[in-house]
């Protein structure tokens, strides 16, 4: 599938210097990238956790504000899901294998 973009010129440049500076050589490829850590953000999220980020020692804190991460709600966990032991959690699909060299470095 083809997706066409339209981008300020500082966007783009950004976008450059970014692909750069990790080596990345495609657009898809960092799309690619990019929909796996947005996707794993909406699920911790969804899971009531926070995006944050911590310095060596974990004594600072710095949580990630994104207005599309806001409009995400934790969705809790059911009663029985807690309290049964015959209960299972549903399986992870498998990531598809660009998505899972993305997920190995997160």
């Amino acid at each position: 599938m083809r997706i066409q973009l339209e981008l300020p010129d500082a966007t783009v440049a950004r976008l450059r210097h970014l692909m750069d500076e990790v080596g990345i050589k495609t657009y898809s490829e960092i799309f690619g990238y990019s929909l796996t850590g947005l996707d794993w953000m909406v699920k911790e999220r969804r899971a009531g956790r926070m995006i944050v980020s911590a310095d060596a020692d974990i004594r600072q804190l710095k949580e990630l504000s994104m207005p599309i991460l806001d409009a995400v709600h934790a969705v809790p966990a059911t009663k029985t899901a807690l309290t049964s032991s015959s209960a299972t959690p549903a399986p992870i699909p498998e990531a598809e294998p660009d998505e899972q060299k993305v997920l190995e470095h997160i």
